[in-house]
């Protein structure tokens, strides 16, 4: 694991608020791929 663990970050899609913090592996997916995974499973619950 990245020793940057303890940052966290937040994007802000119109109403929405979405609170990401990196728990992953380096060897994973990106932030940005995941993040957009996340946000597109949530905007389909719409």
């Amino acid at each position: 694991m990245s020793d940057n663990c303890a940052e966290k970050y937040s994007y802000q899609i119109e109403k929405i608020m979405f609170m990401v913090e990196p728990v992953y592996r380096d060897d994973g997916e990106t932030l940005a791929a995941i993040l957009l995974k996340l946000m597109q499973a949530d905007a389909e619950r719409l």
